[in-house]
């Protein structure tokens, strides 16, 4: 009976330490896919800086573009300026998002992202190639 009961407490002991081994191995997987988290956000917010980027680069082209429109060009160019702004700033919201994700609403982010990066290029595209037109008429 004594053996028993010492038999009881050490299996006991022994679940008690499996138990903080599994716990310690589950906290650890969670530490290593919130560090691949951050990988991936840290990729995908580059990513979108540099369209973003790409933006800005259009958007003080326009600026110089301004300097000398007169008239309806000028009207039309402030019109696309204010355009690219707008795609700009959106851009910069959803990094926000990104940055601010966790691992449980990472995947609806990221998509929500990636639908805002495919429309700002689409629109910059529409906008620079009316843009060039435009100026090409000019």
């Amino acid at each position: 009976m004594k053996n028993q009961k010492r038999i009881s407490q050490i299996m006991m002991v022994f679940a008690f330490l499996f138990s903080i081994a599994l716990v310690g191995c589950a906290g650890g997987q969670k530490k290593e896919a919130q560090r691949k988290l951050e990988e991936t956000k840290n990729q995908t917010v580059e990513n979108i800086n540099k369209i973003r980027d790409d933006i800005e680069s259009r958007i003080e082209y326009l600026d110089e573009e301004l300097d000398s429109a007169t008239g309806q060009v000028k009207e039309d160019l402030e019109a696309a300026r204010a355009e690219l702004s707008k795609q700009r700033d959106m851009l910069a919201s959803e990094i926000e998002k990104l940055k601010e994700a966790s691992l449980e609403n990472w995947n609806d982010v990221v998509k929500k992202a990636s639908e805002a990066t495919t429309k700002a290029r689409e629109k910059t595209n529409e906008v620079s190639k009316k843009v060039r037109e435009m100026l090409d008429n000019e």
